[in-house]
């Protein structure tokens, strides 16, 4: 039974021995122990348990002897009862262990006893030939789709509450590991009991930075360290890119990402493409650099873009502003920002437009052109909700009372900005805002400021299309 770590294997093994708990089936567990233990261990522990003594002293003249005696002795316990064998993370045991299971496999068929073993594939990927031995089945665990894993945080949560975007947010992260969304979930509560941010995708809890840390911990440094450079270009990364980060050749990563491959930390996409199985992955193994490492790597990742004849916006955004570049990152974010405005995707416009200002809130031209551009995409949000809201609204504000500018003063002053705020926000003199003012006051019928934000937050759409 194969599947990554926290995806439940060790749970099921333990429902399957609670259902099996009052009938006549023997079930004993041998464990596998990563350090310090003996040849056999989890064999010889389950011929104890199944013979209730310590199975005797087997002389060593060849393995077929040895594995000749370990088989009788379950072969004597099978006669009197049906066995069930659990060995758990057989990916962890001596070789003489997988061997003797080899031995085994074939010669089940005339026992009463099943032999489930659990290992973890990113481990150990060789595992896996014993369901291609003798009458052997596999069973993969995949971790959880959308529906389950968010029927599985209504359960742990119980009478818990969350934020959804905080929920959402560990979703996404956890990737349908069970543990992972659990042990999140558990950090989230702790952290919103002691008043600190709820939630923080590089700031893991230990349990699960010790679980990701298995999983890579087979990979010699060198690969490690391949993958931690390929896991500040992104989730999902280039050959070529990650050679010119690294100054080598793209055949020289190869065998690094064919053993991460092998080991499950990523999986190719195409040719020369690659991306991290699992988010929290890639986020423990950019979490290893200093925050000093970072923007240099970012500012490295975003020149080799530049020098690229078809590189993305968006990653071009992304990494002048992660290198904390002002000037880059606000030509490339206004960019990308005007992009995704242009194809609807208002969110990612508002992000993109927010970090082109992150670093040039100095009260400039710059500054004051990209925040009229993130109260434009805000307007269009809200007039695509009153548009879903109520039929009819959308010739309200392409034909309505309101021109378009008048519709933006109103809408900021229902928002609560000041006559000198909106004057800044949209780059126009305060007169100016005073004579759109008036002229809403007059097309609408209503005297005051007051009236004017009571209609709008009555329905926007009463306010542009009510005479």
């Amino acid at each position: 039974m194969g599947g990554e770590a926290g995806v439940g294997k060790t749970r099921l093994l333990s429902e399957l021995r609670l259902a099996l708990a009052k009938s006549r089936t023997r079930v004993a567990i041998g464990d596998c122990i990563e350090f310090a233990q003996r040849p056999y261990a989890p064999i010889l522990q389950l011929l104890r348990r199944f013979n209730r003594a310590e199975p005797g002293a087997v002389t060593p003249l060849t393995t077929c002897a040895e594995f000749e005696a370990m088989l009788d002795g379950f072969d004597r316990a099978a006669a009197r009862t049906t066995l069930v064998a659990v060995i758990e993370d057989v990916h962890l045991a001596d070789s003489g262990t997988l061997e003797f299971l080899e031995y085994l496999a074939p010669r089940l068929q005339s026992m009463r006893m099943l032999v489930i073993a659990s290992y973890r594939p990113d481990a150990r990927p060789d595992v896996g030939r014993f369901s291609h031995a003798g009458p052997a089945g596999r069973i993969d665990l995949e971790p959880f789709g959308d529906l389950e894993a968010k029927a599985f945080v209504r359960c742990a949560l119980g009478e818990v509450s969350l934020p959804a975007d905080t929920i959402a947010a560990i979703l996404r992260s956890a990737d349908g590991n069970p543990f992972f969304i659990l042990e999140l979930l558990k950090s989230a509560v702790e952290r919103g009991a002691k008043g600190a941010p709820i939630f923080n995708p590089r700031a893991l809890p230990a349990t699960v930075v010790g679980a990701i840390r298995d999983r890579v911990r087979p990979l010699h440094e060198d690969e490690r360290r391949i993958l931690a450079h390929a896991a500040v270009i992104g989730p999902v990364f280039g050959i070529g890119l990650l050679a010119a980060v690294l100054d080598v050749t793209p055949e020289s990563l190869a065998p690094a990402l064919r053993r991460a491959g092998e080991y499950r930390a990523i999986a190719q996409e195409s040719d020369g493409d690659f991306r991290f199985r699992h988010p929290l992955t890639r986020e423990m193994m950019y979490g290893d650099f200093l925050q000093s490492e970072i923007c240099a790597l970012h500012r490295k990742i975003a020149e080799a873009l530049e020098s690229a004849p078809e590189a993305a916006l968006e990653s071009l955004a992304y990494h002048w502003w992660a290198a904390r570049e002002p000037r880059k990152a606000l030509s490339y974010n206004e960019l990308a920002g005007d992009a995704a405005a242009e194809a609807l995707a208002h969110e990612d416009a508002i992000l993109a437009y927010e970090r082109a200002i992150e670093g040039n809130s100095d009260g400039g031209t710059d500054e004051a052109r990209v925040r009229n551009k993130i109260i434009q995409t805000r307007l269009a949000i809200e007039r695509g909700a009153a548009i879903a809201a109520a039929p009819g609204a959308e010739t309200a504000y392409s034909g309505g009372r309101l021109s378009s500018r008048e519709t933006e003063v109103a809408s900021l002053v229902a928002l609560g900005h000041s006559n000198l705020e909106i004057a800044r926000a949209l780059v126009i003199s305060l007169k100016t805002v005073e004579k759109h003012l008036g002229s809403i006051y007059r097309k609408l019928g209503i005297a005051s400021r007051t009236r004017l934000i009571r209609r709008m937050s009555a329905h926007e759409n009463a306010i542009l299309g009510e005479p």
